[in-house]
């Protein structure tokens, strides 16, 4: 619907309308009482008044206002950048803090606390230059000291997720050049390591000896960001608010350095879809993390905004615990993957058509070409949706039918489906089309702490997941052998010769050759479905503008709320 206003300077001029006119009518009336007109009264000169500003530019970014976001879920665990174990913790981080560089939208390394970087020839030296001027919201400037105490923790605690090349005897040390030059050495070459100083976040080393073991809690986080933490509950929200002082953003990403535009920022994250829409449709928040289900429902209605958002950077996977029995066989994994039909997972009940079908365990979005060109170049190695064939190689793995569930030895085909609840109405099919082949897949719907446990202990046989980044080092996470992040437990003394070399390649067309190699054995061995090449749904009012970033992730540097 179109607004009409009169913006400032039509006010004013519709009062200087009014106040001629009243002058005229006042001017006309005729005095009857004395024979001569009175002498008009001197009267002194009106004083000038300023000209009335212009109106605002609706399209102009404007500071201020409180805008209520809502995520799928919050995270878990502490905000502390040594221990980043969730993604949405990540996320946050990159509010209240600033990494050492940023991967543009193409891959590029731009600014990020670091306004300079270079490698040795060998890549086994990377060195930063950090910008001048950078404080900590208590005030201390931050030097290369401090990221090497940072650094330190990290390595020191074993970081689990995020700092992925600083853990193992590769990595040999970081030092302080001077004030404002960090220098990072490994002992053999790491071709990715620029990717990974961009979850390397700098927190001051002053609270962090303050706080102790409940740093990253609470109110209890200080770094350099464009957001200062007012107050973080686990699963819960996080309450940010601007740091005024805040002028060395990324130029490279964000094409401005000043302050946030906000002057406070509220994200919830319940995980429930139904509470998250309730909220939203209530007028409760701004902006929401939607379901891929919700697209129909919104798209049409003009009173919000719709957008799709490619996924980055592994699409959904039904992860198989290759450890576990049955899932140690081949033939049961072969089968798995073509008794599901990714057509229907795509159009059903938990996407409505808004994803596409996943040929790799890269996303479209992050490989060269696109979609097409990793259907062709994937797609025949995948076990596509065949259930006869699905039957015949349960049959040739000695799986007998048998009152509609497959036998062996006396022991039924059941498999235990770990998963939260937002999962559950992706599950239900796959559930539905396995049972079609004689396999029961139980769901056991668990907490998200509860599901992390399970992934990380092997506590499952299978389970839904898909990762977020913007680096090749996700695919050598996923499969390398032993690591912390292989839920599969896959291991494949080749795929980890091309993953090795993979993490010590600096050139880009190399690297996604070695990727492609790799991913080519991978499937074939399916130790993983890949099943949807998702999108993630960003339903908001009309008046929040500029919410944005590299990854799948929201990024709220530089929203801001227009007028409504």
């Amino acid at each position: 619907m179109m607004k009409h206003s009169f913006g400032r300077r039509g006010l004013g001029i519709l009062v200087l309308v009014l106040i001629l006119g009243m002058l005229l009518a006042v001017g006309c009336v005729q005095d009857t009482e004395g024979d001569e007109p009175e002498e008009p009264e001197e009267t002194e000169e009106p004083e000038e008044t300023e000209e009335p500003e212009e109106a605002t530019d609706p399209d102009e970014p404007r500071q201020g206002g409180h805008l209520r976001a809502a995520l799928n879920n919050v995270g878990e665990g502490t905000l502390a950048p040594w221990h980043l174990r969730h993604t949405k913790n990540r996320v946050f981080n990159k509010l209240i803090s600033d990494p050492l560089v940023y991967l543009d939208y193409d891959g590029n390394i731009v600014d990020g606390l670091a306004e300079a970087w270079e490698a040795n020839d060998d890549a086994t030296e990377y060195t930063f230059t950090l910008k001048q001027g950078v404080t900590f919201h208590d005030g201390g400037e931050v030097t290369s000291d401090d990221v090497v105490f940072n650094v330190e923790y990290a390595v020191e605690n074993e970081a689990p997720m995020y700092h992925t090349r600083l853990q193992g005897e590769n990595f040999k040390s970081v030092e302080a050049l001077d004030s404002h030059r960090v220098k990072f050495s490994f002992h053999e070459p790491v071709g990715d390591f620029f990717a990974q100083a961009g979850a390397i976040f700098t927190h001051s080393p002053a609270a962090i000896e303050e706080f102790g073991d409940d740093y990253g809690y609470d109110d209890m986080a200080v770094s350099t960001g464009p957001f200062k933490l007012v107050e973080y509950v686990e699963e819960g929200h996080v309450k940010l608010e601007r740091n005024p002082d805040y002028n060395w953003g990324s130029e490279g990403l964000f094409g401005e350095t000043g302050p946030a535009y906000l002057d406070e920022l509220t994200i919830i994250g319940p995980r429930e879809p139904g509470t998250r829409r309730a909220a939203f449709e209530a007028g409760e928040i701004d902006w929401v993390q939607g379901e891929a289900d919700w697209y129909p429902v919104f798209q049409d209605q003009d009173e919000f905004e719709v957008e799709l958002v490619p996924r980055t950077f592994t699409g959904r996977h039904l992860i198989m615990n290759n450890d576990r029995f049955p899932l140690d066989d081949l033939l049961v994994r072969q089968a798995i993957s073509h008794a599901i039909d990714r057509s229907i997972l795509v159009d059903g009940p938990a996407y409505r058509g808004a994803a596409e079908i996943l040929y790799a365990h890269i996303g479209a979005a992050n490989w060269p070409g696109g979609k097409d060109a990793q259907k062709e170049t994937f797609g025949d190695l995948n076990y596509l949706y065949d259930p006869d064939r699905s039957m015949e190689l349960l049959e040739e793995a000695g799986w007998e039918l048998d009152n509609g569930v497959r036998v062996k030895d006396g022991e039924e085909l059941v498999l235990q489906c770990v998963i939260p609840e937002q999962f559950v109405v992706e599950a239900e099919p796959i559930q539905g089309m396995l049972a079609e082949v004689g396999i029961d897949m139980e769901l056991e719907v668990v907490s998200g702490g509860a599901w992390t446990e399970a992934r990380d202990t092997g506590e499952f046989h299978t389970t839904l997941l898909s990762f977020s980044g913007t680096g090749l080092d996700l695919i050598y996470r996923w499969f390398s052998t032993g690591h912390t992040n292989n839920y599969t437990r896959y291991s494949d003394p080749e795929v980890d010769d091309l993953l090795n070399e993979l993490m010590v390649t600096s050139d880009t067309d190399e690297r996604f050759a070695l990727a492609e190699e790799a991913q080519k054995i991978i499937l074939q061995d399916v130790p993983a479905v890949p099943m949807v090449d998702e999108y993630h749904l960003w339903v908001y009012r009309p008046f929040v503008r500029n919410v944005h970033g590299p990854e799948t992730w929201a990024d709220f540097h530089y929203a801001w709320l227009a007028e409504e």
